[in-house]
């Protein structure tokens, strides 16, 4: 994200995953660092980990799958990396996402969850309530509930897709 946008976001993004990080620890919740792009997310770690006032963890699954396994078992998701919000939000996880192009809305807006694609200016009171909001049982069982359904029709959706292919692909 850092490259592909605008100098004062760049800047400000490590501040934002330092703040939602504490944000994450003051709801008792323990938070770690997911590696999703090696050689992208690596440099990342020492300009966060800087910023803490304790040690946190860093995950670095280099098998997808696994990748997507250590996903699912998150009780939320906050991050920029498309892929790792699609396979948050794909397996009905809560994700907080900082996008830097249209897309991010658009898999926001597929997910019925626009209110969780964040600006990376977001106020402390904005993540804060956002992520408290995330982290609270019944909210996320109900925004779990709604990501669920939204995740069936994706799959119909996608489905159907493949069905018109290989619909086409058998005419000719």
């Amino acid at each position: 994200m850092l490259d592909k946008t605008p100098k004062d976001q760049a800047s400000a993004y490590i501040g934002t995953l330092v703040r939602c990080i504490n944000l994450v620890r003051a709801q008792n919740a323990v938070p770690s660092l997911l590696i999703h792009d090696a050689i992208e997310d690596r440099c990342l770690v020492p300009k966060i980990q800087e910023h803490l006032q304790f040690h946190i963890e860093v995950i670095e699954e280099p098998d997808p799958l696994e990748l997507k396994n250590r996903i699912s078992r998150c009780s939320l998701l906050i991050g920029s990396r498309f892929h790792a919000l699609i396979g948050a939000l794909s397996q009905s996880i809560p994700a907080i996402g900082f996008g830097w192009s249209h897309k991010y809305e658009r898999l926001f807006e597929d997910f019925d969850c626009v209110d969780l694609a964040m600006p990376v200016h977001a106020t402390n009171e904005e993540l804060k309530e956002t992520i408290s909001q995330l982290l609270s049982p019944e909210s996320s069982r109900s925004v779990g509930k709604r990501l669920n359904r939204s995740a069936t029709r994706q799959l119909a959706q996608t489905e159907a897709m493949w069905d018109k292919i290989e619909q086409r692909i058998a005419i000719n």
